[in-house]
């Protein structure tokens, strides 16, 4: 966590002000991860999440940096919806995560929703993430992306921080989430994640984005 769906759903509560357009603004929110899907030679989490080691500890991105940077394309869908991600990723990793993940002795334990604690071994909130992030996109009916980039109209991207060849094609980002946290008929419920708790957090996160994106431009005009 953040997962993809909560990044989208994060970029919609936004969008009720701004009304951009939904697909290339939720291909903006999963590009930064997209890092996972490239060569070797060219993963840089680091790079496409604009880190910065000197705000917290070690892990933190720094989102005024990538705003300022392409500021001048803020009106593009997939630009706003990178800064978003990197926004939720900044306030999710500090506020929300903690409430659920705990490291002990070098060793990662989940919050269980009956109060217990639970090792994460063999992946195991990875996948207690796929079983929310699937009663996030059925409840709020979010369905299948354009795996290729020649299927968007209008898309534009020059971000060099990002490299577009893990987001796109069949062993792109948006494939595997057209695939893999699709919702189905036999899909369980988390122990970790309740869908009610995560939707305060999602409204609450939007929140954020909202008055960071307030605080910027008014810095932006500012000098």
């Amino acid at each position: 966590m953040p997962s993809a769906r909560i990044h989208e759903l994060v970029a919609r509560k936004v969008n009720e002000k701004y009304h951009m357009d939904d697909i290339l603004l939720r291909i903006g929110t999963i590009a930064p991860d997209s890092w996972r899907n490239t060569n070797d030679e060219h993963k840089s989490k680091y790079k496409s999440h604009f880190w910065n080691f000197n705000i917290t500890e070690g892990e933190a991105n720094d989102y005024e940096r990538f705003y300022q940077k392409y500021h001048d394309f803020m009106n593009n869908p997939f630009y706003f919806g990178y800064l978003i991600h990197l926004m939720v990723d900044q306030y999710w990793k500090t506020n929300i995560d903690p409430l659920f993940r705990i490291k002990k002795d070098e060793k990662t334990f989940y919050k269980l929703n009956d109060g217990t604690y639970k090792e994460d071994i063999e992946n195991y909130g990875y996948h207690e993430s796929l079983k929310i992030q699937k009663q996030l996109a059925k409840k709020h009916n979010i369905g299948l992306l354009p795996i290729h980039q020649e299927d968007l109209k209008d898309f534009y991207c020059n971000i060099e921080e990002l490299d577009l060849t893990g987001l796109f094609g069949e062993k792109g980002s948006l494939n595997y989430i057209n695939t893999k946290i699709m919702p189905s008929e036999n899909d369980g419920y988390s122990e970790i994640y309740n869908i009610d708790e995560i939707e305060e957090y999602i409204n609450e996160t939007a929140t954020f984005v909202l008055e960071e994106l307030n605080r910027l431009s008014v810095n932006k005009s500012n000098t």
